[in-house]
């Protein structure tokens, strides 16, 4: 709900202490924050966090690798953002056979 309405600072600090205390394995809580630190411009704690969530959750690869693949146009580091694109159309491949 946060994230919907733009406060990306509160939503940040919920994320957190979601982690924290209830879920530090959960890969989407990890996927939101980094979402939440991109949004704001922390854009290197938002690819750990990013990097977290998929190790956390393999079932988010694809949607985590499209967003940071962004974050990484947004950088102007395009090798790395066709990297991500280059791992989302393999995994698309694997998933479809």
């Amino acid at each position: 709900m946060l994230f919907k309405a733009k406060q990306w600072e509160q939503a940040q600090q919920d994320y957190r202490q979601a982690i924290a205390l209830a879920h530090p394995g959960n890969g989407a809580a990890h996927a939101g924050l980094a979402d939440c630190l991109a949004e704001k411009g922390s854009k290197n704690e938002a690819l750990e966090e990013y990097e977290k969530a998929m190790e956390l959750d393999p079932e988010i690869i694809c949607s985590v690798l499209k967003k940071r693949r962004e974050l990484f146009c947004a950088m102007g580091n395009f090798e790395a953002a066709l990297r991500d694109n280059e791992k989302v159309s393999f995994m698309r491949l694997l998933i479809s056979r």
